[in-house]
């Protein structure tokens, strides 16, 4: 927790800091009789932007092959050769903690 309260602290610092510069410009805007130069404008959304058109979607594969029914553990096969390599590399470092502890 102590990151990222630092990182909150630093984000609360520049934002102060912001608002600070922005009181000194105003108060001295508003001692000279000057008037203040506009805001930026907001962002907006784009009113166009370029879509696929039907048909030309990505067409899913209908057979995974090995790799990525590894990958997404699908089937019971798949699914105990992701378990067993999740296992060997907890236990790897687990054996490598207690091994480099007790030297």
């Amino acid at each position: 927790m102590d990151n990222l309260d630092y990182a909150i602290g630093l984000v609360q610092s520049s934002t102060l800091e912001e608002l600070i510069n922005s009181e000194a410009i105003v108060a001295k805007y508003f001692a000279d009789g000057i008037a203040l130069e506009s805001a930026p404008s907001t962002g907006n959304c784009p009113v166009d932007y370029p879509v696929l058109l039907p048909g030309n979607e990505h067409v899913l594969p209908r057979k995974l092959d090995l790799w990525n029914r590894f990958q997404l553990a699908h089937g019971f096969m798949p699914t105990m050769l992701r378990l067993l390599v999740s296992l060997g590399i907890v236990g790897g470092t687990i054996y490598s903690g207690i091994v480099g502890f007790n030297i």
